[in-house]
């Protein structure tokens, strides 16, 4: 993973809050495709909290910030030989 990035070593902010919030999980995510992280990452964190925020403003951030999550870096991070 390239040092070249905008938010801590990572792409953005949100791909760098994203994975301090899976590493926070327990999970090692070993292995794991981009899509099942995210999968993963929607159904603890996104749906269970639905319910804040269903229509409105404040769901529009969410569901902008969340598409701002480079989920292949996010796989990457786990999934490096060291």
């Amino acid at each position: 993973m390239q040092n070249t990035k905008g938010y801590n070593g990572w792409k953005n902010y949100e791909t760098w809050n994203a994975n301090l919030w899976l590493g926070e999980t327990g999970e090692t995510f070993d292995n794991w495709s981009w899509y099942a992280i995210k999968e993963y990452f929607h159904e603890r964190f996104v749906y269970e909290n639905r319910f804040l925020a269903e229509v409105g403003p404040l769901q529009d951030m969410i569901d902008a910030a969340l598409s701002e999550i480079d989920w292949y870096e996010v796989a990457e991070s786990y999934n490096t030989e060291d």
